[in-house]
């Protein structure tokens, strides 16, 4: 059909009406977009792209029970398409199961269109329930628990879920949503075989069990999100933002990456909970913030065996330290067991408490772990704390605590401060722990505070130049034996030597002034020019004083030009 222009006194052929109502009500107007390559269709299948819940006779009025129209409306995109939930509040009396993928879920922003359950919705059920469907992308939606109207169980775990994924979905995308008043979790993974999921720029609120919970799963991603979930629940197992808890031993967790996301006022972070015995790998916590996690710490990691996890650049503050928080227990910034090979560095913890206020403690399999340069200020009873690590002497524990700042505390006589403690026990190891460059500062009220302690039972660790002051206790307090290789921290200094010629089988020697050196401090330096050929010694010979000693047995005189020499005292506190 042509296009075609009308005057006055036109007369219309009924052919061209006939055309004109096939493409009307027969769907034969054609659409053609712009572009190099574009693909004629028509303008109905166009139109069916894209569908509307309340084309399927949804309300929207947060009164009329819209689960009806939901469901013919996913129905009907057998080939995938979005489904649009215009601005509204659609009430949803039972459980939805989607039955195709390829999907776009869109609403107008997550306070504008809100899915809501009634008052009437049963326990134990899901909201939407993806089953074996892949590609799914849900945005800019509201997800309501009407929580209010469904009453406060003896326990979370039999409410209900907004999004459960489950089989072998994968391929989810779930951004800018809104989790709020929800009995359960607002997202769950429930296997291994649910691969690539991420949960971005979204906000959880007042979720009783978990924000996030992974059963298992792949290559999946919790990143720029918002948890506030209450740390005044009660009758709940768990109350995490992220946490991942297997059923059985097929319930692998594999790349799963935190990022970015906020934690706040809620009784735990982020819950490695490896009960049952799944494969975990590729686990990285990073960039995150964590205030105010009170029943224990802001990252748990339980079980998660030899496989690892990397915790950088986050931030803990007020963690720990809410009074039903118990001292003995849990509680702190990070708290680990049965859990090695584990990576923790550039964090910062403020006045962090519980177990021993900020916890880092590696329990039986914690072999391998590292932590470096952490900062940790006005936490209460001590900053990191390694427990033991099953094995013997020729495996050791081969874990590395290097370039921390800790700045402690107020205390009482009854918590005594340790700013870094390695606790092994007996028949276990502390064999190639290493404590090095650490700088503390310990500010106590009660005058109770050691820098450094060491159990190493039957093992051989290195500790050495660390900073320490302010300790009104010991710097360093060693039990079942003492490290090797123990050093204070070195003091430095350049200086000019020009010294005057040397004969043959003489010996000159001048004195150097190092602040802080004493007899018995070991020497290091290096010459300024080539001193081959003569024996050069340095030793320190009284309070602030090193004394160098140039001895030639060249077969020459030998007349050195001046130069600047490096001189480094290090004093070993065994």
């Amino acid at each position: 059909m042509a296009n075609t222009t009308f005057t006055s006194g036109t007369v219309i052929e009924s052919s061209w009406l006939n055309d004109v109502n096939d493409a009307t009500y027969e769907g034969t107007a054609v659409y053609t977009p712009t572009g190099t390559g574009a693909i004629a269709t028509t303008v109905q299948t166009k139109l069916r792209e894209s569908v509307s819940v309340k084309d399927f006779g949804a309300v929207g009025d947060g009164v009329t029970d819209d689960r009806a129209a939901i469901v013919l409306a996913l129905a009907y995109l057998t080939s995938g398409g979005t489904l649009y939930f215009p601005a509204g509040t659609y009430l949803v009396s039972a459980a939805i199961t989607v039955p195709h993928g390829n999907l776009q879920m869109q609403g107008d922003g997550f306070n504008a269109s809100v899915i809501k359950i009634a008052a009437s919705y049963a326990d134990s059920t899901s909201l939407f329930d993806f089953s074996s469907v892949d590609n799914v992308e849900i945005s800019d939606l509201g997800f309501n628990g009407n929580l209010a109207n469904q009453g406060i169980s003896s326990t979370a775990d039999n409410k209900q879920i907004a999004i459960a994924i489950k089989g072998t979905s994968s391929n989810y995308s779930i951004t800018r949503c809104y989790f709020k008043d929800w009995g359960k979790d607002g997202v769950y993974v429930q296997t291994a075989n649910n691969r690539r999921v991420t949960v971005s720029e979204c906000l959880f609120e007042n979720t009783r069990r978990n924000g996030v919970t992974f059963i298992g799963g792949e290559q999946c991603q919790v990143v720029n999100c918002q948890f506030f979930l209450g740390k005044d629940q009660t009758n709940v197992v768990f109350n995490n933002g992220v946490h991942y808890e297997p059923n059985s031993a097929a319930d692998n967790l594999k790349g799963l990456i935190v990022k970015g996301n906020s934690f706040h006022d809620m009784q735990g972070g982020v819950m490695l909970y490896n009960s049952n015995g799944g494969t975990v790998s590729g686990v990285i916590v990073e960039g995150n913030e964590f205030e105010t996690i009170t029943q224990r710490a802001a990252v748990v990691s339980y079980a998660l065996g030899t496989a690892g996890i990397t915790i950088s650049g986050n931030r803990f503050r007020n963690c720990g330290n809410d009074a039903s928080t118990s001292v003995t227990t849990d509680g702190g910034g990070i708290q680990f067991n049965q859990t090695a090979n584990a990576i923790i560095t550039d964090n910062s913890f403020d006045n962090c408490t519980g177990f021993l206020g900020t916890v880092v403690n590696s329990g039986s399999a914690g072999r391998g772990t590292i932590i470096k340069n952490n900062l940790f200020t006005g936490d209460q009873r001590g900053a990191i704390r390694l427990g033991y690590v099953n094995g013997s002497s020729s495996t050791g524990s081969l874990r590395q605590i290097v370039g921390n700042i800790c700045l402690g505390g107020g205390l009482d006589t009854a918590n005594t401060y340790t700013a870094i403690s390695i606790a092994n026990t007996v028949t276990h190891q502390g064999n190639g722990d290493v404590v090095l460059n650490n700088s503390i500062q310990i500010s106590t009220t009660s005058g109770y505070g050691t820098g450094i302690s060491v159990d190493q039972e039957s093992g051989t660790s290195v500790v050495g130049q660390n900073a320490i002051v302010g300790s009104t206790g010991a710097k360093y307090s060693f039990t079942n034996g003492t490290p090797t290789q123990l050093y204070d921290y070195s003091r430095d200094v350049s200086a000019t030597i020009d010294p005057a010629s040397i004969a043959n089988g003489g010996a000159l020697s001048t004195d150097v002034t190092v602040s802080g050196a004493a007899v018995g401090d070991q020497v290091i330096f290096s010459p300024g020019v080539n001193v081959s050929g003569l024996a050069a010694t340095a030793t320190v010979r009284g309070v602030n004083t090193v004394q160098l000693v140039l001895a030639n047995n060249t077969g020459a005189a030998v007349d050195l030009v001046s130069s600047t020499w490096k001189f480094k005292t290090i004093r070993p506190l065994v």
